[in-house]
């Protein structure tokens, strides 16, 4: 998990989100601008790790009141946001689901993404080959005009005949 959040920081430059049951019980999690502070008392070496690895990656951790309540065991933070950014806001602990004693965690995200752009994709196995060889069967010479354009006019020309046939 310590080498995954390297990485991510090393090879990613995008945000990041993780969410997930991290299971540190003793990391008392406690509120500062921006996010959530460890304190250092009696962790054990993997949550001083975990700490040091969200640090040294430039991690957030928002979570501060605790997410896990069995009967009249003491209250844990054990659900953890992390964030590569402050994008985290107003997180809300819910009831738990079914039979689990763990909350369920509602925050926003405030990111401005760009819409992923969706491309046509070909079924090339459907294609009518038969007519879109009629559709280009034309007197190129005609449709280019090679004494009267450059060769990049004629690329398009050519491009946009090509795509109008398919």
């Amino acid at each position: 998990m310590y080498n995954l959040f390297k990485y991510i920081d090393q090879h990613f430059k995008i945000p990041t989100l993780i969410i997930g049951d991290f299971n540190f019980p003793n990391i008392d999690w406690y509120p500062v601008p921006f996010g959530a502070c460890a304190r250092y008392t009696s962790l054990s070496d993997n949550e001083m790790k975990f700490v040091n690895t969200l640090r040294e990656n430039s991690l957030l951790q928002h979570v501060v009141y605790p997410t896990l309540q069995r009967g009249s065991d003491v209250p844990h933070i054990l659900d953890l946001v992390i964030s590569s950014d402050n994008f985290v806001s107003d997180i809300t602990h819910l009831s738990p689901l079914g039979n689990s004693d763990h909350c369920v965690l509602y925050f926003h995200c405030h990111l401005n993404i760009d819409q992923a752009k969706s491309t046509d994709k070909f079924k090339w196995d459907k294609g009518d080959y038969y007519k879109l060889t009629e559709f280009l069967d034309i007197n190129w010479d005609a449709v280019l005009d090679p004494a009267n354009n450059s060769v990049d006019e004629m690329w398009e020309t050519f491009k946009l005949v090509v795509t109008k046939g398919i």
